[in-house]
């Protein structure tokens, strides 16, 4: 038991052998959709922001743009169901897991925004000059 209340080994639905009923832990739902969310935030920071349009596209540009807006979406769905289907520890470990990485996505999306502000000024000066 972690937290004093939470089974990490149950799952958030399962059937109880004795009576033969589903059962449904309500701690064990919550985690699996605040998986599937983080999932989802994780997925968005991590795809390549939108160019302007291209008059010419390849076809290679137009199916990544298509396979990443599917990931968009089937990664979330797929942790949900997950998260549903295997023990609590597991889906607590994505979340631990998954907001570690969006600090870290994070910090470095904002390291790379001040490089660029950097190399801007840079590239300013030495044309004033």
């Amino acid at each position: 038991t972690a937290f004093r209340f939470l089974d990490l080994t149950q799952k958030a639905i399962y059937k109880e052998k004795a009576t033969n009923t589903n059962v449904y832990n309500i701690y064990g739902i919550i985690l699996a959709i605040m998986s599937g969310i983080l999932q989802y935030a994780q997925t968005k920071m991590m795809m390549p922001p939108k160019k302007m349009p291209q008059v010419e596209g390849t076809k290679e540009d137009d199916l990544t743009n298509a396979m990443n807006a599917q990931m968009l979406y089937i990664l979330p769905i797929m942790t949900i169901w997950m998260g549903l289907s295997f023990p609590i520890g597991l889906t607590l470990y994505w979340i631990i897991s998954s907001i570690l990485s969006i600090i870290q996505q994070a910090i470095i999306l904002q390291s790379d925004k001040n490089n660029k502000n950097k190399e801007n000024k840079i590239i300013d000066i030495q044309k004033s000059n």
